[in-house]
């Protein structure tokens, strides 16, 4: 690495990337809300015009999202949400893994809140999610438990 914390070796992975993303929310009745998002988004990284390298990560993003909140009670409430990802890498170098490969990521997530105050949240949750990419063998399975607490100042 350089003084400025930057690795040279891997700078043709930098990406410039934009999205677009819209979500809608439903409010089903007092104490249940449903939701969905989409959400766009083009990368280019710099390697894509250094072939040599073989290493474009340059990609298009999808991804939707379908969440369900529900308060069970005035203090405490259930989120749940179901994501799914697909990565289109767009890489027309010779040689590059990348090449005319995708990834493919779905991840479902469980929390509950409790509203400790006016401005405190507690929440614990569980998260899971199943990754693979075309050029690989396997698949990545990623498993969290978390908790937290949430304030507004």
């Amino acid at each position: 690495m350089d003084s400025e914390g930057t690795n040279d070796t891997f700078s043709i992975r930098n990406t410039d990337f934009w999205t677009l993303s819209p979500h809608l929310d439903w409010q089903l009745s007092h104490r249940v809300k449903c939701g969905f998002g989409y959400h766009y988004e083009r990368g280019l990284a710099d390697g894509r015009k250094q072939i040599q390298f073989k290493d474009d990560v340059s990609y298009e993003n999808h991804f939707i999202t379908v969440d369900l909140d529900v308060e069970l009670m005035e203090r405490l409430s259930l989120m749940t949400a179901v994501h799914y990802e697909r990565n289109n890498w767009t890489s027309s170098t010779v040689g590059d893994e990348r090449r005319d490969a995708h990834e493919n990521i779905i991840q479902g997530e469980v929390i509950v809140v409790k509203r400790l105050t006016e401005r405190l949240r507690g929440f614990a949750g569980f998260q899971r999610s199943n990754r693979k990419q075309s050029f690989e063998t396997e698949g990545l399975t990623n498993t969290n438990f978390f908790l937290g607490l949430d304030g507004t100042f």
